[in-house]
């Protein structure tokens, strides 16, 4: 660890983010094969106050597609990882590696968490950064 992520790990006001990750069987079974937290290096965590993004982080996220929970102030946006995130499992999807071998992972995805904290403006503005767009 850093001294500049564990600097993060200091300020509570950061975002959480988790991740699911989608295997042939689970699919199957309409379910995630693995589920948890997702800390700022794109590693699985199973502590809540590992998963610690800051604005730059989630500035990194901004090519990718970004989809709400359908309210006009989602409490959590999600992107799904495409197949070339899956071949490379490149930052941020460094989790999907963490399959077992004989598991065929078929796609994962990483939701953003409305933080308590951020008045539904600001966290407007966060989305729209990320490319989320309302539909409503």
């Amino acid at each position: 660890m850093t001294h500049e992520t564990s600097q993060k790990l200091l300020d509570r006001r950061g975002f959480r983010v988790t991740y699911e990750t989608i295997t042939a069987d689970s699919c199957e079974a309409g379910d995630a094969a693995d589920r948890g937290w997702l800390d700022c290096l794109g590693d699985a965590s199973i502590n809540l106050y590992t998963s610690h993004w800051d604005l730059q982080d989630l500035a990194r996220l901004k090519s990718y597609r970004f989809e709400g929970d359908g309210g006009s102030v989602p409490n959590w946006v999600s992107c799904e990882a495409d197949m070339s995130d899956l071949i490379q499992r490149a930052w941020p999807w460094g989790f999907l590696a963490d399959c077992p071998e004989e598991s065929e992972v078929i796609g994962g995805s990483i939701s953003i968490h409305r933080p308590n904290w951020i008045t539904d403006a600001s966290w407007l503005r966060v989305c729209r950064s990320l490319g989320w767009k309302s539909y409503n």
